[in-house]
């Protein structure tokens, strides 16, 4: 199952979510994904999810090439990751 815009505490303000695919995001098991979450991909960037996976509110994931995030990874709220 995949939960979009999950995890609304009161230090956070509901904000929208992006996914903005150029390119691919796999999911291969369950994620909840927090709000104010940014998803992008380039023309040949991939995002690959694993199983059970946590992102935390604000975070910003985008990818030109590959990123692959393991099996029960937890990404931390406002946190960037940038693949060039």
């Amino acid at each position: 199952m995949i939960m979009i815009g999950s995890y609304l505490f009161e230090m956070f303000t509901p904000m929208y979510n992006t996914i903005d695919l150029k390119g691919k995001i796999i999911f291969n098991g369950s994620i909840k994904i927090g709000c104010g979450v940014l998803l992008r991909t380039e023309d040949n960037g991939t995002i690959t999810f694993g199983k059970q996976n946590v992102i935390g509110a604000n975070c910003k994931i985008f990818s030109e090439k590959k990123i692959t995030i393991g099996d029960y990874t937890r990404i931390g709220w406002e946190t960037q990751n940038i693949r060039h």
